[in-house]
């Protein structure tokens, strides 16, 4: 995320907690849950629905893990088959291009025909 953007968002947050003159007076500052949902209310506001339900995730599995309740394993991942991602990565490696920028450079360079022809246009063998 651009660092304005963020900027952006938190000023948002701190307008919504301003928005309570409760929270002026020293001895009663926001609790964090109450940072945090505003947190998803500036980020679902502005239109970051995907990163909005994976910070709610990650909060819930916050939650889980103070509780008792969760092993604090069960959200880490992303759900892909991690042996398919290592062979898929190492497929890539193999042919210079394992990362997004390193896919940037390519198509910048005007090589991605040429390199897409060597490869063989993503098909490999399991």
């Amino acid at each position: 995320m651009d660092d304005k953007l963020a900027e952006f968002l938190a000023d948002a947050v701190v307008v919504c907690l301003n928005s309570d003159p409760h929270h002026f007076i020293a001895n009663f500052p926001p609790t964090i849950e109450t940072i945090q949902d505003e947190v998803l209310h500036a980020l679902r506001s502005y239109g970051f629905q995907n990163t909005a339900d994976a910070y709610a995730c990650y909060r819930w599995e916050g939650i889980g893990c103070a509780k008792g309740r969760s092993r604090g394993q069960i959200f880490v991942g992303n759900g892909f088959p991690a042996d398919e991602m290592k062979r898929t990565l190492e497929w890539n490696r193999q042919r210079g291009c394992d990362t997004v920028a390193g896919l940037n450079e390519i198509v910048r360079a005007g090589k991605i025909k040429a390199w897409w022809t060597i490869t063989g246009s993503f098909t490999r063998s399991r």
